[in-house]
């Protein structure tokens, strides 16, 4: 029974990495439509404000929007090229251990090893690989909410149609981030 539960999680984690193979490639094409997407946004601004004659010091929407779009040109090509994500695992040595590490560590039963589902390269099992693998897609789901937060509160225009949405979307992503970790699903880009 043991093999079979083995081969049924070695398929279902081989999947996963796929996965992960994919949605690194359609992160950078994310990254890239905001970009594209605020970059023509700046454009209408650009023209609205030369329609209207206004000067540079009255209308400061243009900022902003201009760092997001080379941030996130940046960190699209830095997903590219893979430095972006040698950064993000250095960066990972200094931030805190995810919250629900700390909390196995609360309740590690004796009879078994959690430290094993904390680090992916000293699973024994197929199914601790499993575990920490959803940890990781929980984690770059958080990741992406929380970025695609950051760029609608940069690109509304300063009207916010449903503040509590926005705020609970925000609350959400900070709190999986913290639970799950922020960059739990850094080397699995590479």
């Amino acid at each position: 029974m043991l093999e079979s539960s083995d081969k049924f999680f070695m398929i279902i984690n081989n999947g996963i990495l796929f996965f992960f193979f994919c949605l690194k490639y359609i992160f950078i094409f994310v990254l890239f439509m905001i970009a594209l997407l605020t970059l023509t946004k700046l454009r209408g601004i650009y023209l609205v404000e030369r329609l209207k004659k206004l000067d540079d010091n009255e209308n400061q929407l243009k900022k902003p929007r201009l760092i997001l779009v080379s941030i996130y040109i940046f960190l699209a090509i830095g997903i590219a090229a893979n430095f972006f994500i040698y950064f993000l695992i250095w960066i990972s040595f200094f931030l805190p251990p995810p919250l629900i590490y700390q909390i196995l560590d609360i309740v590690n039963p004796e009879f078994y090893d959690l430290n094993r589902i904390k680090d992916y390269t000293k699973n024994e099992y197929e199914f601790e690989r499993t575990i920490h693998l959803i940890f990781a897609l929980v984690s770059f789901e958080a990741f992406l909410h929380l970025i695609l937060t950051i760029w609608y509160l940069v690109n509304n225009n300063r009207s916010i149609s449903d503040p509590r949405k926005v705020i609970g979307n925000l609350i959400w992503s900070l709190s999986c981030s913290i639970i799950f970790g922020f960059l739990t699903f850094a080397p699995f880009f590479l």
